[in-house]
């Protein structure tokens, strides 16, 4: 293994380990087992991949995530900005608590 493969190796194992990446503690577990057998067989180019790809998916889960929380939001906001009356107010935001349930 040459020294450019395992710093790149190493820092990809960093990031999938740090919050940031938002991996569940299965997906990590698996990612790093795979990660290390596949580096451990010598296919350090497909270890680095795999750590790639299953980081990329984490950020793009998250941003999903952020995206529809925003949205609900906004949503809640809007519709108790344009309700007739509180009871309008309540019924449009204990439907939308309700999605936000259901998806979370």
């Amino acid at each position: 293994m040459s020294q450019e493969d395992q710093t790149a190796l190493e820092s990809l194992e960093a990031e999938a380990r740090s919050p940031e990446a938002g991996l569940l503690p299965v997906e990590l577990v698996i990612a790093l087992a795979q990660s290390r057998a596949q580096a451990k067989e010598g296919r350090y180019q497909e270890a680095v991949s795999a750590l790639h790809v299953t980081l990329r998916n984490a950020y793009e889960r998250k941003a999903l995530d952020r995206s529809f929380v925003q949205l609900l939001t906004n949503s809640i906001i809007n519709q108790s900005a344009n309700a007739q009356d509180l009871a309008q107010a309540q019924a449009s935001a204990s439907h939308l608590a309700a999605m936000l349930d259901k998806f979370a």
